[in-house]
């Protein structure tokens, strides 16, 4: 051993680790190797502590929080610190996405919508060409059938809307630079949403699903947005359904799981939370960027 006592803590050594902090026997002065090395344990694990709960969190919905709760949790990645590697994860490839290629379709809500490019207007193929060329690549022209296309859509948006058009990159980064505060702070939101539905459980339970869940929807945004890549809208919109269609199923099964119950009382149950969880995201999704939009 390095050492007769921890580093760490003083106290005394009788094998590779500390019986009273868990530190390693290592000495002081760490080396490019150790680093390396503890980097490596970190996102992998000597123990294959990070494979397991991912595989697990993967294929199995809703087992790692029933072998959480149950008590085996130093098997495993903590839950916080899993949801936070699957959201950095997340959020660095969205920031390197490109913009969809919007000679197909584009489409902003509120009355505002473009199907093929033959039948879009003028502002609207205006709008479209700001977002992927830059709103200086705009004629004269363009810029007064944009001003007409954007004025005419509901105040509350106007400002939004103009904030893409002249810098759509600046609002998309102000916007993934928010939003991960945003959906960690909406955590425990889920987990409250899920206390109504499943009373006579502890609080703790379902922060534990609430982060597992959120961990494992993540990973499948993340794979939504590697389909970005091809800048396919129509590619896009079906990974983004297939997507949509997986979060549901994964979270009826995983419901089921760990709280028990028929697939139809599950199913309901599980209606009633993504209605009320998806309403509340969508809402804070939308006002994030409303709200980044204003911050230039």
């Amino acid at each position: 051993m390095p050492d007769s006592a921890c580093l760490n803590c003083g106290a005394s050594l009788s094998g590779p680790f500390c019986a009273q902090c868990g530190q390693r026997a290592v000495p002081p002065h760490p080396t490019t190797k150790e680093l390396a090395g503890d980097a490596y344990d970190e996102l992998v694990g000597w123990d294959g502590t990070f494979a397991r709960t991912i595989r697990l969190l993967l294929t199995r919905p809703g087992e790692l929080t029933a072998a959480v709760i149950g008590g085996q949790r130093a098997r495993h990645v903590g839950s916080v610190r899993l949801y936070l590697m699957c959201s950095v994860v997340f959020f660095l490839v969205q920031a390197s996405v490109p913009p969809p290629n919007i000679d197909g379709s584009f489409g902003i809500g509120a009355g505002f919508g473009a199907g093929r490019a033959a039948s879009q207007t003028p502002g609207e193929r205006a709008l479209g060409k700001a977002i992927q060329r830059g709103a200086a690549s705009l004629t004269a022209e363009e810029r007064v059938e944009l001003s007409r296309v954007i004025d005419a859509q509901p105040r509350l948006l106007r400002p939004t809307l103009r904030a893409i058009a002249e810098d759509y990159g600046g609002v998309a980064r102000r916007v993934s630079e928010t939003i991960p505060r945003v959906l960690f702070v909406l955590i425990p939101v889920l987990a409250a949403v899920l206390s109504l539905f499943y009373r006579g459980r502890h609080y703790p339970e379902h922060l534990y699903f609430a982060l597992h869940f959120g961990s494992f929807v993540f990973v499948v945004l993340l794979l939504e947005n590697l389909v970005g890549f091809t800048r396919s809208v129509p590619a896009i919109g079906a990974a983004q359904f297939v997507g949509a269609l997986v979060i549901v199923a994964y979270g009826v099964v995983a419901q089921r799981r760990v709280y028990g119950g028929s697939w139809l009382a599950t199913s309901a149950k599980a209606l009633g939370v993504a209605a009320v969880y998806g309403s509340l995201w969508s809402a804070s999704v939308l006002a994030v960027t409303l709200w980044t939009s204003r911050g230039r």
